[in-house]
Parts: structure tokens; C-alpha cells; sequence
């Protein structure tokens, strides 16, 4: 849980001086739509027209985009997306949360032209401290990892209006 969201926002945004930029910033802009729902709509289809796997692309966004988008309702108060967030995006795409992405940031991505690379010394190291007694082992893990996406006009789209 510790690393996770420096790791996120490490792989999105980098994090400047010699580390390279994340995959965020080289996402072409999604072409827009007349909500959140249409710009991934429209972002997958962009991506399924450039030879993604309709199966393989993922909409990673904001928790508190997601969620409002969920919690919409008609003026009747009848939930526009009542069967979740699948059936909110269209079939095939598939809605993650991100804590690193703010409002006005959506990455979609077709998940199988992306790569994570591990440099080669990685390394996890367990204690060899007796640690019975809480129930618990410790392990350390060292590492470099980044995000290769060698065509991101093929792999990327971002959705940067605010829902």
C-alpha cells in the first residue's frame, strides 16, 4: 500500500530531473464528447480504430469522477448508470480508480501495447527476525520500474475536462 500511489504517479507524470516523463504526457487528447461517458466512449473507439482489442482498453480514473458519474440520476431520480460502472462506459472497457489522477484527468489505455519494465536490480528480501509472534513478516522490496508504450498514439488517449 506504501508504494502504491508514488509508484502511480511516478509511471503517469514522472518524476522530472533524469527519470523519464510518464505516460501520462504523452497520451494524445481524447476527442471530446458532451460528458465523461461519451469521451470514453469516444476514446476507446479511437483506440479500437488504431488496432486496440476492444477487450483490452481501461479507463483509469479519479475515484471522485467515477463516483460522481455513478451517483448521477434523472430529474426523476432514477440512477442513470444503475448497473455500475461497466455498463456506465459501454461493454469491453473497464473503470479503475487511480488516487494519483485527479478530476480533470482520465487515461484510457489499451492495456496490452503497454509494458512494465523492471530494471534488473530488483530485489525482495524477507527478515529473518522472528516475527511469529505478531503474525507477521516483513519484506523489503527495492526497485526501478517505469512504463514502456512504444506507439502511444496507438496506446493512449487522456480526457482532460473535469466531468
Amino acid at each position: 500500500d506504501a508504494m502504491g500511489p508514488e509508484l502511480d504517479a511516478g509511471l503517469l507524470f514522472g518524476a522530472g530531473g533524469v527519470e523519464p516523463d510518464g505516460c501520462f504526457s504523452l497520451a494524445p487528447e481524447a476527442i471530446g464528447g458532451a460528458d465523461f461517458r461519451a469521451d470514453v466512449i469516444g476514446a476507446w473507439a479511437e483506440l479500437v480504430d488504431a488496432g486496440a482489442d476492444p477487450s483490452s482498453v481501461v479507463a483509469f480514473a479519479s475515484a471522485s469522477v467515477i463516483g460522481y458519474e455513478l451517483a448521477r440520476t434523472t430529474t426523476d431520480g432514477v440512477p442513470i448508470h444503475a448497473d455500475g460502472a461497466e455498463a456506465m462506459v459501454g461493454p469491453g472497457v473497464r473503470m479503475i480508480a487511480v488516487p494519483s489522477l485527479s478530476a480533470g484527468q482520465t487515461l484510457v489505455a489499451d492495456v496490452s501495447r503497454l509494458f512494465l519494465v523492471v530494471r534488473n536490480d530488483f530485489e525482495a528480501k524477507f527478515s529473518d527476525q522472528a516475527a511469529f509472534a505478531n503474525d507477521q513478516a516483513l519484506c523489503r522490496i527495492k526497485g526501478r520500474f517505469a512504463v514502456a508504450c512504444p506507439q502511444p498514439a496507438k496506446t493512449l488517449r487522456k480526457i482532460t475536462a473535469a466531468s
